[in-house]
């Protein structure tokens, strides 16, 4: 639900209002690198396509089949993609109206509404799904998740790609669709595997 909000209040703010849109394009600008370094960034983005996330869905099945997870890889890789679908949906249905044409203009910006940001939706949705599928609860382990999608969502916006605000609005969109996959997994009771003891006993692990 939180993350929900966030998407909400971002989007509203950022997308809707003229001093969100100011603020938003003036760190855009402020963040947004010289062309040698976009260009890099650019090569280095166009990683993350279609191939690309249907590898990650390929592992993150066999990862939950690996670890005897196979449900929770298959629900993780269709949150992953419902996450991605979404993204994408929202992007060509919610408006933005044009409340810094001129800042717009000089950023090339002018009617696109980039919000939210699908590799920073694809990335957290990924992150997360695949941890997820390989059962990881070290914090470590978490902690390089966060750290790559930083990375990731940083360099759209250094590569001139997508605006603040739409990394804010990718991240939380992924978090908030892992998160309800999670309570539905909860609610079946299917968060965690089963594994039979010496004495035939169903235990959680």
């Amino acid at each position: 639900m939180g993350a929900g909000a966030v998407f909400v209040v971002a989007y509203v703010f950022f997308v809707l209002t003229p001093i969100g849109q100011l603020i938003d394009d003036e760190i855009l600008e402020a963040f947004r690198a010289e062309k040698l370094t976009r260009t890099a960034l650019t090569s280095a983005l166009h990683w993350i396509n279609l191939v690309t996330i249907l590898l990650a869905a390929m592992v993150m099945v066999l990862l939950g089949a690996v670890r005897h997870r196979f449900t929770i890889g298959i629900v993780a890789t269709v949150s992953f993609a419902a996450a991605i679908v979404l993204a994408e949906a929202f992007k060509l249905v919610l408006p933005r109206p044009a409340h810094q044409p001129e800042l717009d203009e000089a950023l090339g910006r002018v009617g696109v509404d980039t919000y939210p940001s699908g590799h920073s939706t694809i990335i957290t949705a990924g992150v997360i799904a695949l941890l997820w599928a390989w059962g990881a609860t070290n914090r470590p382990a978490w902690v390089v998740g966060a750290g790559v999608i930083i990375v990731v969502v940083s360099a759209t916006v250094v590569a001139g790609w997508h605006r603040p605000s739409d990394g804010i609005g990718g991240i939380s969109l992924a978090i908030a669709v892992m998160a309800w996959a999670g309570r539905w997994m909860t609610c079946r009771g299917a968060d965690e595997p089963k594994s039979a003891t010496p004495h035939g006993e169903k235990t959680l692990r």
